[in-house]
C-alpha cells in the first residue's frame, strides 16, 4: 500500500469521486463532515497559521483511505510545539478516520508509521470521534502496540433519533401528548392570522444563497447576547456554511427548511443528507414570535419530513444535550477525544497541558452557573465589544 502526503487542497480534486464512494462504506456517524464539500470548504476559510497534512492510503490505484489533518503551533511556556487535529475541528459536529472497511487495521498501523517517521508533531488532537466508530476499536490497539502514550475521554454528548420506518403520525402521538399537539396547532393557526403561514423548502442554490442573509438576521436575533463559538456566530462562520450548503444543494444533499409568515421567516431549519443518515446542523427562530413556539413547530415539521421520506435510519441531533432534543428522543451517543503523544520526551509538556485543560473544562461543563455565565455573561461582553468594534471606537 502508497502513501501520499498532501499539502496542497487541490491535489485532493482527482481523488473526489473515490472519495465520496469511500464515505459509503467507511464510517457510520454522519459522514457529511468528512466529505469533499465539508472539507474543501472548511479549509477554504479556516486554514490561516495552519499547515495541511492530508494523508492518502492507495491500494494499486484505488483509494483505500483518507486522513484531512492539519498542523498548527502552540506556545506553552513560551516553547513552541506541534498540534495534529482533523481538518473540521471545532466547526464539524463527528469527526473520524476514513477507511476502507476490510483495511482499517493495516491504514491505522501505517498512519502511525508514517505519522512517527515523516510527519513533525507532539501532539495528535483528534476531536469529536464517535464513541461507536469501528475506527475506534483498533486505534487503541494500534496505539498500544506501537507504544503510544494516548487518552480517549468522552467530551460531548450527541442526541439521536433511530428512524425505524414508523409512520409520523404513530410516532407523533407517541412522543409528544394529545394537548402538546393540539396547542401547537393552535398557536400555529394564530401565527398565520391576517396571513398564511406556510413552511417553505429552498433547493437552488442561487436561492439558497439569496436567502441566506435572512437566515442570519433570524440567528442573530435569537442569539444576541450569548457567548457562541460556533454556528453563525462569526462572520468565517457565516461564509463557509453559505459556501457548503450552496455546494451540497448541487448535489442534492441540502435541506433548508423556513416557517415564514407575516412577509418574514420566523423560523429555519439547516440540514444535510448523506446516505441514510439526516444531520441537523443549525436551527434559529425570531423571538418575537416565541409565543406561537415556532422553535418546536419548525422541527415537528422537519421531522416529519425525514419520516415521510422514508429512506433514513438516523436523524442526527448532533453535538448538545439541550433539553428538547430530549423531547423527541432518548438515544444518544458521545463523541470522544482522542489525544496520542509523540514518543519524543519534550512532547510530554503540552500533552499534559492540554489534558489538564480538557479534564477542566469537562467538569465545569457540569455546573449550571458555569454554564449560564459563559452563555449570558460573557456572550453579552463579546456582543458590546463588537458594536463598539463596528462603530470604530477601537
Amino acid at each position: 500500500m502508497q502513501i501520499q502526503l498532501i499539502s496542497n487542497p487541490d491535489d485532493l480534486k482527482p481523488y473526489r469521486p473515490q472519495w465520496k464512494t469511500l464515505l459509503e462504506h467507511s464510517t457510520g456517524s454522519s459522514p457529511l463532515f468528512l466529505s469533499p464539500e465539508w472539507i474543501e470548504n472548511w479549509w477554504k476559510h479556516f486554514s490561516d497559521g495552519r499547515q495541511m497534512q492530508t494523508i492518502l492510503f492507495l491500494n494499486g490505484n484505488r483509494l483505500a483511505g483518507i486522513v484531512p489533518l492539519f498542523t498548527t503551533t502552540t506556545h506553552v511556556l513560551g516553547f513552541p510545539f506541534k498540534i495534529l487535529r482533523f481538518l473540521g475541528s471545532r466547526h464539524a459536529d463527528h469527526l473520524d478516520f476514513c477507511f476502507d472497511p476490510e483495511l482499517r487495521y493495516e491504514c491505522t498501523q501505517r498512519l502511525f508509521r508514517f505519522a512517527g517517521e515523516h510527519l513533525q508533531w507532539d501532539v495528535m488532537d483528534l476531536m469529536d470521534v464517535p464513541e461507536d466508530s469501528r475506527n475506534l476499536p483498533i486505534l487503541r490497539t494500534v496505539l498500544t502496540e506501537q507504544d503510544y502514550p494516548f487518552q480517549v475521554e468522552p467530551s460531548i454528548l450527541c442526541p439521536f433519533l433511530p428512524v425505524n420506518g414508523d409512520d409520523w403520525p404513530v410516532y407523533y402521538a407517541n412522543t409528544r401528548s394529545k394537548s402538546t399537539r393540539k396547542d401547537l396547532t393552535r398557536r400555529l393557526r394564530r401565527l398565520a392570522e391576517g396571513s398564511e403561514a406556510v413552511f417553505r423548502q429552498y433547493d437552488d442554490p442561487e436561492t439558497v444563497r439569496e436567502v441566506f442573509p435572512c437566515l442570519v438576521e433570524v440567528y442573530e436575533k435569537r442569539w444576541t447576547g450569548k457567548n457562541l463559538s460556533l454556528s453563525f456566530a462569526g462572520t468565517k462562520e457565516r461564509q463557509f456554511y453559505q459556501d457548503v450548503s450552496a455546494d451540497l444543494c448541487r448535489d442534492g444533499r441540502l435541506h433548508l427548511l423556513t416557517l415564514e409568515a407575516q412577509g418574514q421567516i420566523v423560523a429555519f431549519t439547516l440540514s444535510a443528507m448523506h446516505g441514510t443518515q439526516f444531520t441537523w446542523l443549525i436551527t434559529a427562530y425570531n423571538p418575537e414570535y416565541e409565543r406561537y413556539f415556532p422553535g418546536e413547530q419548525i422541527l415537528a415539521r422537519l421531522l416529519e419530513s425525514v419520516f415521510d421520506m422514508k429512506r433514513f435510519h438516523e436523524f442526527d441531533f448532533t453535538r448538545g444535550e439541550e433539553p428538547y432534543k430530549y423531547k423527541w428522543t432518548s438515544s444518544h451517543r458521545w463523541n470522544v477525544r482522542v489525544l496520542v503523544r509523540n514518543r519524543k520526551t519534550f512532547s510530554q509538556i503540552p500533552f499534559s497541558g492540554i489534558r489538564m485543560a480538557a479534564n477542566i473544562r469537562r467538569e465545569a461543563k457540569k455546573i449550571k452557573v458555569i454554564r449560564k455565565i459563559k452563555l449570558n455573561l460573557i456572550g453579552n461582553i463579546s456582543h458590546k465589544i463588537k458594536k463598539l468594534s463596528n462603530l470604530n471606537i477601537y
